[in-house]
């Protein structure tokens, strides 16, 4: 196995990976949205970070960047088979990375409240909780760009 980090992917393998991790949200992705529309809008206006083993897309972070100062990542999947590998880690520090480089001083992201690893994840790469709905966190990371 060898995983290959990249900024691309096509509308398949994006439609193919929300649909084998559809279960692992809460409610259920489909529940809340068609994943043949979150695929396309994913292609077409976020800012996407890849894991691929071989040509199989096995890890994707999808990030809204706006109006030059600040990022919103709007979606996190890891599939089953490849969880524990480290793949979450070093795309969430892609993420970051893009952000430095174009000078975004924000990364804001929400997560499900009993998902404990995303949760144990975020804060040791900087994020912050900053709102509590019992359902959801609302997370931060503030970059310091000097």
């Amino acid at each position: 196995m060898t995983i290959n980090f990249s900024r691309k992917s096509d509308y398949e393998s994006i439609y193919l990976l929300l649909q084998e991790c559809n279960e692992d949200f809460y409610p259920p992705l489909n529940k809340r949205i068609k994943l043949s529309y979150f695929a396309e809008k994913i292609i077409n206006n976020a800012i996407t970070f890849c894991a691929h083993d071989s040509h199989k897309l096995v890890g994707l972070i999808s990030c809204y960047y706006n109006n030059g100062s600040y990022g919103f990542i709007n979606h996190v999947s890891v599939h089953s088979e490849y969880k524990g590998l480290g793949i979450a880690k070093t795309l969430m520090n892609m993420c970051v990375d893009y952000a430095i480089d174009n000078f975004y001083s924000i990364i804001i992201l929400k997560v499900f409240s009993e998902n404990e690893a995303a949760i144990k994840l975020y804060t040791k790469l900087g994020f912050k909780i900053i709102e509590d709905d019992s359902d959801y966190l609302v997370m931060i990371r503030v970059i310091d760009l000097e």
